[in-house]
């Protein structure tokens, strides 16, 4: 049997471009002559649907597409084919039966979507379907509805209650969904699960594991999904199949990053990262005739077709021509590591925002371009790098805005990283404008000291004027913020954190410089941002000689004091105790995040990259009196 586990970039909601999507891999995978197609969890919808799913009618039209794709497997094998009809009579149509790439094998799908719960408790299922000629031969249900962090599935779904393998050609698939493998392993877990799905389906006497999913990247999830797939096999003794999502729904990452191990933890296959990929593998009985066992596959071993690849790398949206780089990230030598190997960690982190970005633009089709603040600092040198490589530096453009705060020696750098990048700049000078805003609350202000209100009036300045161009020009503005001044409210409401997007949000400070770094060091291979701007003390520049050390501890010791607390989750006197700063320093950085929490609740939608990032994964009130001791 040849199974291919495709990992597919839906948009959430777009149920027809989806479907298409599905009925392209089938033919593909029909005329590849694979027995059986799996694809990830809730293909059909896209992950996470949230509260689409609470509309009868999106539910309506979700069960309409399990039954037009379970039509469309009717049509493989069958001598005839779903598509195209009108043009099928010409012999050089792919859809004519004389066509040499006519979709003739009867290909099976493993597909997830929702459907119907008739019973008491919520309505749907988050689902696994298995259709082949034209009939559905089984479906299984999540079990393990997740409810930390990001995910939210028992708001929506039933839970599954009981365990059968899905029969297909002679052999019990083990069908799972994301969770189920997890089970209590996941970076962060807030409770414990009673029921293992995997040992409940290996009682039932699966041949193999197979688990379809949408499973967010982190910065350390490969690692971890790697060695917990692996343990699955050694425990069981049977292969492990894993078929993950890949692209970015607002927010959230997904990797890809399937693979397949055998019964006794050797990997044999893995996908590349961050784009649409699939793995062929055979399944055969051992030299027991008992077990199971894979074998990593080309065409000619198994079938003679030389059209048949072990791996097809096909990323979503085709790379730009106008990359800083001239290899564009999803292009990059370096970039298409299977899970044979641990990548590097910022290549990586490159590949995730990139992603991020270049989906974002893609899938809302909201603005033509991005136009972000060129300050100078390494922040907005950071976003404009990873912009141009994402989009392509010929939709990128940037706005220098100085005031009489800003050094020569900033608005030299932000215009050779421009030069650099190739992207179009436009100077904007602020002054005229601060101090006519000044003169217009001269009577507010009156003799009052200089503070963060002018301050913030310089930077909502910056804020308007860059909105102005989004506007106007069709673009979507991208905030520079990264997670150190998020946390403690060192940016700016309706100034800096105005944006679509935020790239960087979820970088703390020391990552920024060091995401920079790779660039010059191992990307480039040259000075792309300025190494000024990388050694030169940041600085808001906002007032005469300001420099962050003014008001916040150096950023090693302000990044080490924020991870311990946001994302390991450890309270004040735990980070205290772990000697990262002074117990009193410790006490006014909390004090900072908590203040600030209304700020993010405004912030544009921050990247994941992190167990733990603003957004809709941290979920602390505003209003509070709890003091994190």
């Amino acid at each position: 049997m040849i199974v291919r586990l495709q990992q597919l970039n839906p948009t959430i909601g777009d149920l027809e471009g989806n479907g298409k999507r599905i009925e392209l891999a089938l033919q593909q995978a029909a005329r590849d002559k694979v027995d059986l197609l799996v694809l990830p969890e809730l293909a059909v919808t896209g992950y996470p649907p949230q509260d689409l799913l609470e509309s009868a009618s999106f539910r309506e039209q979700c069960y309409a597409m399990t039954d037009r794709l379970v039509k469309a497997t009717g049509t493989l094998g069958s001598g005839t084919s779903s598509t195209n009809a009108a043009h099928t009579n010409h012999p050089t149509s792919p859809n004519h039966p004389n066509h040499p790439t006519y979709p003739t094998h009867p290909t099976a799908l493993l597909f997830g979507n929702i459907t119907r719960h008739d019973g008491p408790g919520r309505p749907i299922y988050n689902s696994a379907i298995l259709a082949q000629q034209g009939k559905i031969l089984g479906i299984t249900h999540k079990t393990l509805l997740p409810t930390y962090d990001i995910f939210d599935d028992l708001r929506y779904f039933e839970p599954n209650t009981t365990f059968a393998c899905l029969t297909f050609n002679g052999w019990s698939l083990g069908v799972t969904i994301c969770e189920d493998i997890w089970i209590n392993e996941n970076e962060i877990q807030y409770h414990t699960y009673a029921i293992d799905p995997v040992t409940e389906l290996l009682r039932k006497g699966a041949d193999l594991i197979l688990n379809i999913s949408a499973s967010p990247f982190t910065k350390t999830k490969h690692e971890s999904r790697f060695r917990m797939l692996q343990a699955h096999a050694e425990r069981c003794g049977v292969p492990v199949l894993y078929c993950n999502q890949t692209g970015t729904q607002t927010d959230i990452v997904y990797d890809g990053d399937s693979m397949a191990f055998n019964g006794d933890g050797r990997l044999i296959a893995g996908a590349s990262s961050f784009c649409e990929d699939f793995i062929d593998l055979g399944v055969m009985r051992d030299a027991t005739g008992q077990g199971c066992e894979l074998t990593g596959m080309r065409g000619e071993d198994m079938r003679g077709e030389a059209s048949l690849q072990t791996s097809h790398h096909g990323s979503t949206y085709p790379a730009t021509n106008h990359s800083v780089s001239n290899h564009p990230v999803t292009n990059h030598p370096l970039s298409n590591h299977p899970a044979t190997t641990y990548p590097d960690p910022q290549e990586r982190l490159c590949k995730a925002i990139c992603s991020g970005i270049r989906d974002y633009f893609q899938k809302t089709g909201a603005g033509k371009g991005a136009v972000l603040g060129l300050s100078g600092g390494i922040d907005s040198a950071l976003v404009a790098v990873l912009a141009a490589e994402a989009l392509g530096s010929d939709r990128v453009t940037g706005l220098l805005m100085p005031s009489e705060f800003s050094s020569e020696g900033s608005i030299l750098d932000a215009e050779e990283l421009a030069l650099r990048l190739g992207i179009q700049t436009y100077q904007l000078p602020i002054g005229d404008l601060y101090q006519t805003a000044l003169q217009a609350l001269a009577p507010v202000f009156g003799d009052l000291p200089f503070n963060t209100a002018e301050e913030n009036l310089q930077s909502r300045i910056r804020g308007s004027l860059l909105m102005a161009y989004a506007n106007k020009h069709g673009d979507l503005l991208l905030a520079t913020g990264n997670k150190s001044e998020y946390a403690v409210g060192y940016s700016t409401l309706y100034g800096d954190m105005n944006g679509a997007l935020a790239p960087i949000g979820d970088l703390w400070k020391t990552e920024v410089y060091a995401l920079s770094r790779w660039f010059n060091e191992k990307y480039f291979g040259r000075e792309v941002i300025p190494v000024a701007t990388i050694e030169k003390a940041p600085s808001a520049e906002l007032r005469p000689d300001q420099k962050d050390s003014d008001s916040l501890p150096p950023y090693d010791q302000l990044d080490a004091i924020l991870k311990l607390a946001i994302e390991d989750q450890l309270g004040e006197a735990q980070i205290a105790k772990a000697g990262v700063a002074p117990a009193d320093v410790v006490h006014r950085i909390l004090q900072m995040v908590d203040r600030n929490e209304f700020k993010r609740f405004q912030a544009a939608p921050i990247l994941k990259m992190s167990v733990k990032a603003f957004g809709t994964g941290r979920r602390r009130p505003i209003v509070q009196g709890w003091s994190g001791s």
